[in-house]
């Protein structure tokens, strides 16, 4: 059953692929969320540790902004879809991406749900993907560490490695909201979940952004074979413009769509 909630997303105010490279790190600083660099440590419950870490945390992150130590390299595009069942047709590229879809209610009276059902079935709509990384440095900093027998500071810069993406992919997505895409100047609304989120948990969709996008050549960012990014502390997913996107879980699929979803991921493109 499907929500039948699409309106069309306007066109990009700035259409194509973009690549981002240099982004200032004290632009990111104000998007940290440092709930996680706690959680990260294991330490968010003691308020004596967590004073302590929350401290050498910002004065290690100085140190990573003044003596450039990470490096912050996005890549964005922009893309004309068009929903065909629980798949999107980029019709312009000779790719598709697809979605799962609920088939166990969650919400009392809540249709059952895919991301598919926030565009248009006709050749109107847009999708944005991105990937990104503030990871380039982390793995040369820290075999310098290791070979001083300083471990604790190599992890340090891990962890602020990954909250600098997180950050990143924060402010990258009110950039595209105001600037790239533009859909939304003032007030922010749409979502950007990654494959693997509860929505879209398939990994494998990672494949079709390295098609399109090409982050390893542009920025950098590799995609393995087990479709883990490197360096690891990186990001991709989708810019999704609805008005009433949202995020929600899939949750347990039977096997008829299972089986359907991976007819439809093998079919050939149009024939």
């Amino acid at each position: 059953m499907s929500t039948n909630v699409w309106k069309y997303s306007p066109a990009p105010k700035k259409e194509g692929v973009h690549v981002l490279v240099g982004e200032p790190l004290e632009n990111l600083v104000p998007w940290i969320d440092w709930k996680y660099f706690l959680m990260a440590w294991g330490v968010q419950k003691d308020k004596e540790q967590s004073e302590q870490l929350l401290k050498e945390g910002r004065t290690f992150l100085d140190k990573i902004i003044s003596e450039r130590l990470l490096e912050a390299r996005a890549v964005i595009g922009f893309y004309r879809v068009r929903r065909i069942g629980d798949s999107l047709d980029l019709y312009e590229t000779n790719e598709m991406l697809h979605f799962l879809r609920q088939q166990v209610e969650q919400d009392k009276d809540a249709p059952l749900r895919s991301l598919a059902d926030y565009f248009s079935p006709y050749d109107s709509d847009w999708i944005g993907l991105f990937a990104l990384s503030v990871g380039f440095g982390v793995e040369a900093f820290q075999k310098e560490s290791a070979s001083k027998e300083d471990i604790y500071s190599g992890m340090l810069l891990h962890t602020l490695s990954a909250r600098l993406t997180e950050a990143y992919a924060e402010k990258l997505h009110r950039d595209v909201m105001k600037d790239y895409w533009g859909y939304a100047p003032n007030e922010p609304f749409g979502i950007r979940p990654a494959p693997g989120y509860p929505a879209c948990p398939d990994h494998t969709e990672k494949r079709t952004f390295w098609r399109l996008l090409h982050p390893d050549e542009r920025v950098g960012i590799q995609l393995t074979e087990s479709d883990m990014m490197l360096p690891d502390c990186s990001i991709c997913g989708y810019y999704m413009a609805h008005p009433q996107s949202r995020y929600f879980s899939v949750g347990p699929i039977g096997e008829d769509q299972q089986k359907e979803y991976e007819e439809r991921k093998m079919k050939m493109k149009k024939g």
